[in-house]
C-alpha cells in the first residue's frame, strides 16, 4: 500500500534494506545503505530509536539483529506516524508550556550560551538575544557535540552506545485504585 510505504522508498532502497536485514558483516550501517531519501525519512532515524547511535557509526549487525526481531511472525507491530508527532507530542507538550507562562520561540539556533561566574544569563539566538532572570533556568536537551560547542569547558562523551532498557514483571495492584483511596506499591520496588 502507498500510504504505508515510507516516503522515497524505491526497489533499490528495498533491496539495500534487505542486505542490511540479512548481513553477515559488521560496518556501519551508512556503507549498505548509502544517501537519500529512505536514509533520512526511515533508517536514520530507526537507527538511532534502535542503537542510539549515527547510521555512519552504528553497527550493521547489531541493527540487522533488532530488524529480524521486528520481522518475525508475531513479533509486534510497528506503528509509524504518517504526519508526524506534532499533533500528538509536540502540540500538547507547547500549549502546557504556554499555560504556564513560558515563551516558546522556534525556528531559532542557539549560537551561543552567555555566562557570568559559572551561570547562564543569556541565550544568543539567529535573529535576537533573550537575557534570563535571576530565578530562569536552562535545560540543554542536545547531543553532546552541540553542548560541547555551547560549553567548551565542559567535559561531555565522545563516543556513542546502545541505550538498554530491561524489562520485568513485578506483582503489583490487582484492580486499580478507585478514586479518593490511596494505592500501595508492592515491597520490594
Amino acid at each position: 500500500m502507498p500510504s504505508r510505504r515510507p516516503r522515497g522508498l524505491t526497489l533499490p532502497d528495498l533491496g539495500r534494506i534487505l542486505r542490511l536485514v540479512f548481513t553477515s558483516r559488521n560496518c556501519p550501517v551508512a556503507s549498505i545503505i548509502g544517501k537519500g531519501p529512505i536514509m533520512d525519512n526511515l533508517i536514520e532515524p530507526l537507527t538511532v530509536a534502535v542503537l542510539n547511535t549515527p547510521t555512519s557509526q552504528a553497527s550493521s549487525q547489531r541493527l540487522a539483529c533488532a530488524l529480524r526481531q521486528f520481522i518475525r511472525p508475531g513479533a509486534g507491530r510497528l506503528l509509524v506516524a504518517r504526519n508526524g508527532l506534532s499533533q500528538d507530542l509536540i502540540e500538547p507538550a507547547v500549549a502546557t508550556l504556554q499555560a504556564r507562562g513560558a515563551a516558546v520561540l522556534t525556528g531559532q539556533r542557539l549560537r551561543m550560551l552567555l555566562t557570568s561566574q559559572e551561570r547562564v544569563i543569556g541565550l544568543a539566538l539567529t535573529d535576537r538575544t533573550v537575557m534570563l532572570g535571576p530565578d530562569d533556568r536552562v535545560i540543554l536537551a542536545l547531543p553532546p557535540y552541540e553542548v560541547e560547542r555551547l560549553l567548551p569547558a565542559l567535559p561531555v562523551p565522545k563516543t556513542f552506545e546502545p541505550i538498554l532498557n530491561v524489562h520485568f514483571r513485578m506483582a503489583g495492584l490487582s484492580t486499580p485504585a478507585s478514586s479518593g483511596s490511596r494505592a500501595r506499591w508492592p515491597s520490594g520496588r
